[in-house]
């Protein structure tokens, strides 16, 4: 053999051994054929995401696990999971499913008479597939079967059981795979509530603890465990927090025991309602509550909850079950009385020396004793009066109606407004307390308000007068029971 055969012959084996290796290469080797590289997997013109209504999600079981189904409706601008429970979902995540198929982009494609060996569906995780995603439109229906993820950032996918499959980016599959169809929903606890809500009721299992709040003439009122008004900017803070609560974890969509959770006899049950008047006049109610259960371990005091209308129990943290369940006494108003200073228009005062009476003048203050004489009032003295009836308090307690307040009477006042009906009877109390000494005012409904004891005017008419009263037995009577 001359030296030119030679080389010839050892130039073919080499092509024959770059040959064999190519046909031995595994799954992660390129394919033997390329038809389509660089294409919409979808035709644009055929798939537009923003027109798909309906998904449905088959995702393989795992680690001896259940097959899931979940099926994804759109309904006006928001998307809903109709199976296997009815919850809200984040739009956004939701419509990813839509977007990221249709900008998929094929890399490579393998035919279907090249799926065998080490390129076998099998081993590509299409047969049987680990997902399958079908989008629903009004012009048809798109069905994608997903395999598994290659190294390369890479992934298999084909859009029929015996159709070729396609090399495309993952995005789509890591969106599947690894995240749960329950981390897309809408996190609210309480999803539609807002501060326009009516009426609120927090039940407690501990005695005394259950507040009801309700909406009248657009100013909130405790209805329990005590009357009286509440603070309007603590409850709007409450029924904010309670809107935007969140839920920290989903821990079971279906259970067949809410015992178990502590659900069947919550600790807690949070109800709220909104009343909204619609075109034809008529009023609509909505209601939403929350159930409240056991904690959720010993050493994590957030709790087990579930929505009335949704079967999935989920968790809630320990600082969100602090917002669900105030302290009734945050929610009293701290205003001795509620109504503004400028709508009071008279002050019967019943102190120790005996009772007299304060009429708002044009530009002044009238004081009138009991025999019905009358002088100018000292305006120091009454605007004194007003300030402790009509600035905030600082401490609220709530105590039975009916208790004794601890501590030396002062007196009572009496306010009229306008309308000359008597609004509020305030008792007046003076209480120490350790080394202070406070001013407390009762006004029978159970609530206790209470402030330092500082200029605290006396409440006898020498207090109050400017001169010495004249025109005895001239003035207006000074009521000795308020007006009902």
């Amino acid at each position: 053999m001359n030296i030119r055969v030679t080389i010839i012959v050892l130039a073919l084996a080499v092509v024959a051994g770059v040959v064999a290796i190519i046909k031995l290469r595994g799954p992660a080797s390129t394919p033997p054929t390329l038809p389509g590289s660089g294409q919409r997997l979808f035709d644009p013109a055929a798939f537009d995401p923003d027109a798909v209504t309906r998904i449905t999600l088959e995702r393989s079981p795992t680690s001896g696990g259940e097959p899931e189904r979940s099926v994804f409706e759109k309904t006006g601008e928001k998307w809903w999971q109709t199976e296997p429970m009815r919850f809200e979902m984040v739009t956004w995540s939701i419509r990813m499913l839509a977007t990221s198929a249709a900008d998929l982009t094929i890399l490579q494609t393998i035919a279907r008479r090249d799926l065998k060996g080490d390129l076998s569906a099998e081993k590509l995780g299409l047969a049987p597939p680990m997902a399958v995603i079908t989008y629903d439109t009004a012009q048809g229906q798109h069905r994608l079967e997903l395999g598994r993820i290659a190294a390369g950032g890479s992934a298999y996918i084909r859009k029929a059981s015996d159709g070729d499959v396609y090399v495309v980016e993952e995005r789509l599959h890591r969106r599947v795979f690894e995240a749960s169809p329950r981390e897309w929903r809408i996190r609210n606890l309480l999803s539609s509530v807002t501060t326009d809500a009516s009426r609120l009721t927090i039940e407690r299992s501990e005695a005394g603890r259950t507040v009801s709040l309700v909406r009248l003439s657009g100013k909130w009122r405790l209805a329990l465990p005590i009357e009286t008004d509440a603070d309007e900017a603590a409850v709007s803070k409450l029924i904010s927090s309670l809107g935007s609560m969140q839920i920290e974890s989903f821990v079971e969509d279906q259970p067949k025991d809410y015992a178990v959770f502590g659900l069947l006899a919550p600790w807690a049950t949070i109800t709220i309602e909104t009343d909204r008047t619609g075109a034809d006049g008529k009023i609509a109610t909505t209601r939403e509550s929350v159930l409240l259960g056991n904690p959720f371990d010993v050493g994590d005091s957030g709790r087990y909850a579930r929505r009335a209308d949704h079967p999935g129990v989920v968790k809630v943290r320990a600082s969100d079950v602090a917002t669900l369940t105030p302290d009734p006494a945050s929610l009293v108003s701290r205003l001795a009385v509620g109504l503004p200073r400028q709508d009071i228009r008279a002050l019967v005062v019943d102190g120790q020396a005996g009772r007299f009476r304060l009429d708002r003048q044009p530009e002044d203050w009238m004081i009138t004793l009991e025999d019905g004489s009358t002088a100018p009032a000292l305006t120091s003295a009454v605007t004194s009066l007003l300030d402790q009836l009509t600035l905030p308090c600082q401490n609220v307690e709530i105590v039975s109606k009916g208790t004794a307040v601890e501590g030396a009477y002062l007196g009572a006042v009496a306010v009229e407004g306008f309308s000359s009906n008597t609004v509020a009877q305030i008792t007046w109390h003076r209480r120490q307390r350790g080394d202070a000494v406070e001013i407390v005012f009762a006004d029978g409904s159970g609530a206790l308000r209470s402030r330092p004891l500082v200029n605290v005017p006396d409440l006898d008419a020498e207090t109050f007068s400017a001169s010495a009263p004249t025109g005895g037995g001239q003035g207006p009577p000074v009521h000795a029971e308020p007006e009902k």
